[in-house]
């Protein structure tokens, strides 16, 4: 079994490649710059989950969340919001939009097991086998 394909959206060059870093551990890792160019990657590719920024420029995470849940190549693709706001109306936004779990950016350092536990959560309810690094 291959590792699942993670699509990562963030306009901070350095948060991608700590998300980056954090996640090629387990996933094969996808990165794009903001909501428009994960979209393009994303129809090109097809990940099996997407992490998108919620603050990018231009595209941002829930502006690119509803474009996906709209698109009927991409609708059925997990995504997980990730975002520093943990105020309850920015997570009820989120959710509304249709995402499948949000992740706070302060924590995604300090606690991988957290973030781990959401993607492979989301992953199996989409009817994904996931394959784990220990």
């Amino acid at each position: 079994m291959t590792k699942p394909r993670i699509l990562i959206a963030d306009d901070d060059d350095h948060f991608r490649m700590l998300l980056t870093k954090v996640l090629r551990e387990r996933y094969i890792v996808l990165p794009s710059v903001d909501g428009d160019d994960a979209i393009a990657k994303a129809m090109q590719i097809r990940p099996d989950i997407m992490l998108l920024d919620l603050c990018m420029p231009e595209c941002d995470g829930l502006e690119a969340l509803r474009k996906i849940r709209v698109c009927p190549q991409l609708c059925s693709v997990p995504v997980i919001v990730v975002t520093a706001d943990s105020r309850r109306d920015t997570v009820l936004q989120v959710v509304e939009a249709g995402a499948n779990d949000y992740a706070l950016k302060q924590f995604i350092a300090t606690d991988r097991r957290r973030l781990y536990q959401k993607i492979d959560r989301c992953l199996s309810e989409s009817g994904l086998g996931v394959e784990v690094a220990n």
